[in-house]
């Protein structure tokens, strides 16, 4: 029981973390910046020197927003294992079949759950 609410918790906690840092628009923005790049290398209409600066101004885009990726998963991993401090059972449990379909179906019912709270504001 105490792992059911664990999750529970934890679930949510990372869903609304993830909501608040927008981290699926950071990597959607990457995905866009990464396929102009592949054009741009393509492109035989642009000069060597737009194409190099072009490239550079991508490739710092590419390389902080990839650093803010990596830190909110390491956020999020820093904060299951402080709740593994706390259960280590919880720990087992999160990454077995149980645990993982457990976790997808909070995160879907929650995320319907708030979609229609938010849709009545």
């Amino acid at each position: 029981m105490i792992n059911q609410l664990l999750i529970f918790f934890t679930t949510i906690c990372i869903y609304e973390f993830i909501k608040l840092l927008n981290f699926f628009k950071i990597i959607e923005s990457n995905l866009k910046i990464i396929k102009k790049m592949i054009e741009l290398f393509n492109d035989k209409k642009s000069s060597d020197s737009t194409k190099e600066k072009l490239i550079l101004d991508y490739s710092k885009f590419i390389f902080f927003s990839s650093i803010k990726i990596f830190v909110i998963i390491l956020c999020i991993v820093f904060f299951i294992f402080l709740i593994k401090n706390l259960s280590y059972p919880f720990f087992n449990f999160i990454f077995s079949g149980y645990g993982i379909i457990e976790i997808t179906l909070i995160s879907l019912i929650y995320r319907q759950i708030r979609e229609k709270i938010n849709a009545k504001l």
